[in-house]
Parts: C-alpha cells; sequence; structure tokens
C-alpha cells in the first residue's frame, strides 16, 4: 500500500515511516461525530467517571433515529442535548438538514485531515480527499479523551473508472454496477477502495457523494478519492505516488453502462424489469436532494403530473431556500409531489413519513427505512434520480426514456 491515499494520511496523522495491512497504528483524529442515538452511553460513561474530553472537535448529531417512537424520547433527548452544551460539543440538528451536507456547507471537512463518527454514512466525505473512519463507542471515548485512534489498517484496492458516461447516467448507477460486480469482495479481508480514472471528471459533485454513500453495499469498506476538480485546485490535496502499491486493481470502462435498479438486492437494467408497479416514491435526503438534483426534478416534471405518491426532501435548509429563490419549486409542486422539510427520509422518521403496509416502495436511497417499518414493505427498489422522476410519472418502474419529450 506504499504510496496510496491512505498511506500518506497515516503519516502525516502518526508517528511512522512505514505503513502495512494489518499493522494497527494510533493516529490522530481531527474531527469526531456521535449521532443522538449513539450518544447516551458515551454521556452515562464521562459522568460516571467524572472526565471530560480534551478534544475541541466534536459534533453531536441530532438524527432524531432509532428511539424517536419511545415514551422517554423527549426526556432523553433534552438529557443528551444539555450534556453536549456541558462538555461544548458542537450541536448539529436534522431539522436545517442532514448532518452530512451541513458540515459540507460549513466548510469543516479538509484534505488529508481523519474524521471519525459513530456513523457509517461518514463515508459520504471521501470525495473531499480525506479519511473518515466509523467506529464503536469505546473507540469514539478514547478518541474523545485521547486525540487518537487505534486504526487496523486495510488492504488498498485500486478501483478505474474509465469512458465516457451516457446521457442520464449517474453516480447511482455507478455505485449500483460496482455493487454487483464487486460483490466477490465481501469474502476479502479488511479492504478499502481508492478510486481514479476520466469518469471521475465528469461526475457531478452530487453524483460522487452518491458513490460515497454506497460503501455500505459494499462490504461497508471506506473510500478515498483523490483530489478532485469538483472540490480542489489543480495544485492542492493529496494524490498517490506515481508508483502506489494496490493488492488488487479493478479496471472497469463505463461507456456502456446503461441505467440500473436495486430490486430488492438484485442489480437489474432499468429496461429489464420496467413495468413493475410502485405505490410510492421517494427522492432526496443524502441522494437526490442538492440543488442540482431540484434543478433535473424542475426540468423533467415541468408541466407533468405524478401518478403515485412522490415525496420529495432536500438535504439541508439553505439547499431548499435556494431551490425557492430559483423558482424550482413551482413545477414540482404543481407536479403533484409533496415537499417535506430537510431530513434523512424514510429512516428518521421526523417528517411523519411512515409507509403503509404492503407498498412497493421505490426510492433514491440506499436503504431508506427504519428499523420501525421495515417488517411491512414487500418490495424496495433504488434507482437514480432519473428513473425515480420517470417512474413516478408513470406509476411503474420506467426508464427515463419514457418521459422525455412529453
Amino acid at each position: 500500500m506504499k504510496g496510496t491515499i491512505l498511506d500518506h494520511i497515516i503519516r502525516s496523522h502518526a508517528l511512522v515511516d512505514h505503513v502495512n495491512p494489518d499493522d494497527v497504528i494510533p493516529i490522530s483524529i481531527d474531527t469526531i461525530i456521535i449521532p443522538d442515538n449513539s450518544a447516551k452511553p458515551v454521556f452515562e460513561f464521562l459522568e460516571k467517571e467524572y472526565l471530560h474530553p480534551s478534544h475541541k472537535q466534536v459534533y453531536l448529531v441530532l438524527t432524531h433515529y432509532h428511539y424517536q417512537f419511545e415514551s422517554r424520547y423527549g426526556i432523553n433527548q433534552r438529557q443528551i442535548i444539555d450534556l453536549a452544551k456541558k462538555y461544548q460539543f458542537k450541536i448539529l440538528d436534522n431539522y436545517h438538514g442532514l448532518w452530512n451536507t451541513l458540515l459540507c456547507e460549513q466548510g469543516v471537512i479538509r484534505s488529508g485531515s481523519t474524521v471519525l463518527a459513530r456513523d457509517s454514512t461518514v463515508n459520504y466525505f471521501a470525495p473531499l480527499n480525506n479519511l473518515n473512519i466509523s467506529s464503536g463507542i469505546h473507540d469514539m471515548i478514547y478518541a474523545m479523551m485521547t486525540g487518537k485512534y487505534d486504526l487496523s489498517v486495510p488492504d488498498i484496492i485500486q478501483v478505474e473508472l474509465n469512458g465516457i458516461l451516457s446521457a442520464y447516467v449517474t453516480g447511482k448507477d455507478i455505485a449500483l454496477f460496482l455493487k454487483k460486480e464487486l460483490s466477490s469482495l465481501v469474502i476479502h479481508r479488511p479492504y478499502m477502495l481508492e478510486f481514479t480514472g476520466s469518469i471521475l471528471d465528469e461526475m457531478t459533485d452530487q453524483d460522487l457523494f452518491s458513490l460515497s454513500l454506497h460503501h455500505y453495499t459494499m462490504n461497508r469498506s471506506a473510500f478515498m478519492f483523490p483530489p478532485l476538480k469538483q472540490f480542489f485546485g489543480k495544485d492542492s490535496g493529496i494524490n498517490p505516488s506515481i508508483n502506489a502499491e494496490y493488492s488488487r486493481v479493478f479496471p472497469f470502462d463505463l461507456s456502456n453502462l446503461t441505467p440500473l435498479v436495486d430490486v430488492d438486492g438484485r442489480i437489474e437494467e432499468v429496461m429489464d424489469v420496467a413495468g413493475k408497479i410502485i405505490d410510492s416514491v421517494y427522492i432526496g435526503g443524502h441522494i437526490g436532494g442538492s440543488i442540482d438534483d431540484f434543478r433535473i426534478m424542475a426540468h423533467l416534471l415541468e408541466g407533468k403530473r405524478v401518478a403515485v405518491p412522490t415525496f420529495i426532501i432536500p438535504s439541508s435548509a439553505n439547499i431548499l431556500l435556494e431551490a425557492t429563490r430559483k423558482g424550482y419549486l413551482v413545477p414540482i409542486l404543481e407536479s403533484g409531489c409533496i415537499l417535506k422539510t430537510p431530513a434523512t427520509g424514510i429512516c428518521s422518521a421526523i417528517n411523519d413519513i411512515i409507509p403503509l403496509a404492503g407498498e412497493t416502495i421505490l426510492s433514491t436511497g440506499y436503504n431508506d427505512l427504519s428499523i420501525q417499518i421495515k417488517q411491512m414493505i414487500p418490495a424496495f427498489y433504488n434507482a437514480s434520480i432519473y428513473t425515480c422522476l420517470a417512474s413516478a410519472i408513470r406509476g411503474y418502474l420506467a426508464p427515463i426514456d419514457e418521459v422525455i419529450g412529453l
């Protein structure tokens, strides 16, 4: 793994000259993020042991997830917020948007930085050319007290994405393609994917963030990206060395890639499964809620009506405000879509979005169903914003070609 992006970041955050897979190396952590659904045991330990964290960059993110239906939810949440203030944690509220989006808007995440979180969606930041780690509660406490995390160094696998993308093929489609093509890696020892290739320059920032979030579907491995023009100047960031060493290399030409859909875990071409009836569509949250997504929705929904309940969820309040100022909301709402407040989507339930038992759902997300409702849903599909919009208009799973020009 010599010369990889991870190698460079580790050596800048640890007192080591050489890094090898399976090494356990204490690295310094720049930012710590803990969601409210994991905060209670952390605060209980700190209070019991009379400890005060020394780390100055700790965020409590209020996701309002996991226990929002418990009878003591209000009491628990108040205790968590009060303790966060006591320990001088910074607080991010989900009502203003997804914590991932908010931290990007605030410029908190820097190239080459290390971020430790009790949430696997921390990999969202990967396109920003940094190291993101999802860890357990004890590791979180240790990092808060010492500023360190014992990193078990993974194998580094390079993924080359080349070719020219066809129209309406997005980062979501690339993620689903890789989920299928790299499925054999689930039996591989701990690994990390480092991306390269000309396709990266073609992708929008939202495409890149969408791809990164799908690490969850690939054995929860973290992703690494070089400095990308979408975020950095020409000479900024951390690049791999010319002679960087990888345990494996997977080259892919995506020129012939077509829109894909995840049908209950099976990756299919949209054309091959078109016609499946859907009951509702969810667009937004982590994937589908950016300002570019609102521009796409406004353009494609102009003068059209959706055939099934279609929920639109901005990624942040700032994005909602910008979409309002640019006039994107008018054609979206005139089409019959239902606008909800910024949130993570179905999994949060703060929007009172609770699907009915027996529904077939199509979503831009990768795993949007909360533990409270998963057992009620017979079918869950996820696909790109283009496929979701086409399907919302038709009332069944449909390719975007069916509605272009209507």
